[in-house]
């Protein structure tokens, strides 16, 4: 079996569906949910004119329990950038055709919020699904909220040779790692 199919939703999880083109400028809510409860797979397909463009200027952003802790661009945050580059792993991956998923857990003690903000100049549609389970994730004092980041540079010299510091994070948490695309 592949690692996508190796992952199997809880019983009772709620698929919501989404569909919407974004225009430029503009932002979509994929999902508006009131908790607790727990993301437990999020699966987007995007159409666009030109894809690799749309997947780098459509920005996702999730805010769990009212504090924003996701805002990378669609194909980062999947780990297909530049573009589609189809691979398979347990958390993420992406199909020959496109289609991205994301099996992290992301558990909410009291909402929870998806949006994709168009930052480009041309409309993408994003397609899709977000299953939620409301039944069996209860928020506990050891529950901690998803983040993920991007961060972009841009003309960063070779030579002489430099340590480039790709993280600095502060608290408590657990880092399950990074995507680097050059």
């Amino acid at each position: 079996a592949s690692p996508r199919q190796a992952v199997s939703m809880p019983a009772g999880c709620e698929k919501v569906a989404f569909d919407a083109v974004v225009e430029p400028g503009k932002t979509s809510t994929l999902l508006d949910k009131k908790g607790p409860g727990a993301i437990r797979e999020f699966v987007v397909k995007t159409k666009a004119g030109d894809l690799v463009q749309a997947l780098r200027h459509a920005v996702v952003r999730m805010s769990f329990d009212g504090e924003q802790t996701v805002e990378s661009p669609l194909g980062n945050f999947f780990g297909a950038a530049p573009g589609i580059n189809a691979y398979e792993s347990l958390p993420l991956g992406v199909t020959q055709d496109g289609e991205m998923w994301c099996h992290w857990v992301m558990p909410f003690a009291r909402s929870a919020k998806i949006e994709v903000v168009n930052m480009g100049g041309e409309a993408a549609t994003v397609a899709g699904s977000v299953s939620v389970d409301m039944t069996s994730s209860a928020w506990t004092k050891r529950s901690m909220h998803f983040h993920a980041k991007w961060r972009g540079e841009s003309a960063v010299k070779t030579r002489p040779m430099i340590d480039w510091n790709y993280v600095m994070a502060t608290g408590q948490g657990v880092f399950a790692g990074v995507a680097f695309t050059i």
